[in-house]
């Protein structure tokens, strides 16, 4: 039995803006997470980053909606959560919201995302250096 099967599984957010990331940067955001964590990752998609996902690959631009397919393929390897908005609340607000209630982490490069989820002790991945995953808000 692998070391990664031994230890428990680790659920987390996928903003919308992160699954930009392998197109974009040549990271592969799937064995990143895992082996950043050094734990087996539940990648988990909401309903309303799938509806952003593909909004974004209906755009005009050619290479804008070539990338943002990329982007949409990459999120059916992901679970999916049924999740609609609450009134007023925004595709961040909801990812925040449910990483608290949960106890997951979220992934994004939206700078705002990951002070918020910092701020509310929700640990996050991010892009660093454009080169390799990080991770921020777990405390020592």
């Amino acid at each position: 039995m692998g070391e990664l099967s031994r230890k428990v599984a680790v659920s987390v957010l996928v903003d919308t803006n992160f699954f930009f990331i392998p197109a974009r940067f040549g990271v592969d955001i799937f064995t990143g997470i895992e082996g950043l964590l050094e734990v087996p990752a539940r990648l988990i998609v909401t309903t309303p980053v799938f509806e952003e996902l593909k909004s974004l690959s209906a755009d005009e631009s050619p290479s804008r909606s070539r990338e943002a397919a990329f982007a949409l393929a990459l999120s059916n390897r992901c679970d999916v959560l049924d999740l609609p908005l609450a009134s007023g609340e925004t595709v961040d607000d909801s990812l925040l919201r449910v990483a608290k209630e949960n106890g997951f982490y979220v992934a994004t490069t939206d700078a705002q995302l990951r002070r918020r989820c910092c701020g509310e002790e929700v640990p996050v991945i991010f892009l660093r250096q454009r080169s390799h995953l990080a991770l921020d808000g777990l405390k020592p």
